[in-house]
């Protein structure tokens, strides 16, 4: 099995690494741009650049079976006006990669993870299946442009592509840490956005990477998946359930939050699926949730 991770320091990528590291008969290019993999990763080759850097002489030395592309361009500083440009910038990339690897490896099956606020709010909270319309809101406007030329090469049908859509990803950072944590560390409190009666949906960290491989390798699948566990509670549950184990108060004032913040935090939004998919359980999310909780305890 030949394997290149996009993004492979981020948050997904890491635990992608980690879960493609305990296949035993494994290849592994991790695609990096300007952070350094994980210590724990250091020994696996690297390939300095970003997605550029996957060239068509790569393509056809490695003739990588599957990649697993967790990696966009970002400008954070600029905020909408440099999701605008990233957008644009991963469309190019995203492109440009699909033309290379019909070309030089036409066998490598492509599996890229995007998120539930590019199907924008359940409406009086049906759930969007694969084939439901997309109507972004929040960062995913402007990161719809990027995604574009794979859900082109995907609707071809004539490739194995993969796009697994997801909920909320539960881990130790991303929104979880840039929200929560580092709200409480420097208020002391848990924030709330609106009346917090929105529906949250989540999926653990650990169990998308374990399942994104899996779904990754079975021969038959291709096109959109819809991947969530059934951690399911309103905003107000989950703001709750964090200040009542660190014993603080929840806090209404977040009208300082950037805009596309608040109206992802406050968007309502459930995934079904017209496939079998992962059933994490409830107990596991709360157990993870439990973990993180009891960490915030020891750092603050």
């Amino acid at each position: 099995m030949k394997a290149i991770v996009t993004g492979g320091a981020g948050f997904i990528g890491k635990a992608i690494l980690d879960e493609l590291t305990q296949v035993q008969v494994v290849e592994i290019r991790a695609v990096i741009n300007k952070t350094p993999l994980a210590d724990r990763h250091q020994k696996l080759e690297k390939w300095s650049g970003g997605i550029s850097t996957i060239s068509a002489e790569r393509l056809k030395q490695f003739q990588p079976e599957f990649i697993f592309h967790l990696a966009r361009p970002t400008i954070p500083k600029w905020r909408m006006l440099g999701r605008v440009i990233a957008g644009f910038r991963g469309a190019y990339l995203n492109k440009s990669l699909i033309r290379r690897l019909e070309k030089h490896a036409p066998n490598c099956k492509l599996i890229y993870i995007s998120g539930s606020l590019m199907y924008g709010e359940s409406k009086h909270g049906e759930p969007h299946f694969e084939n439901s319309p997309v109507r972004p809101i929040s960062y995913a406007r402007q990161y719809l442009e990027s995604e574009s030329p794979i859900l082109k090469a995907i609707a071809k049908k004539n490739n194995k592509h993969i796009m697994i859509r997801v909920p909320w990803v539960l881990g130790d950072a991303s929104w979880f840490q840039w929200i929560y944590v580092n709200h409480f560390r420097q208020e002391g409190t848990i924030p709330l956005f609106g009346n917090g009666q929105n529906i949250m949906q989540f999926i653990t960290l650990e169990s998308l990477a374990k399942t994104t491989v899996q779904i990754a390798t079975d021969g038959d699948t291709q096109g959109i998946r819809n991947l969530f566990g059934e951690g399911q509670y309103t905003q107000l549950e989950f703001a709750q359930f964090m200040a009542t184990k660190l014993k603080c108060e929840l806090d209404n004032n977040t009208a300082y939050y950037e805009q596309a913040i608040q109206e992802a935090f406050k968007a309502n939004i459930v995934l079904g699926s017209s496939f079998e998919v992962l059933s994490e359980s409830e107990d596991t999310f709360k157990t993870r949730l439990h973990e993180l909780t009891q960490r915030f305890l020891k750092d603050k």
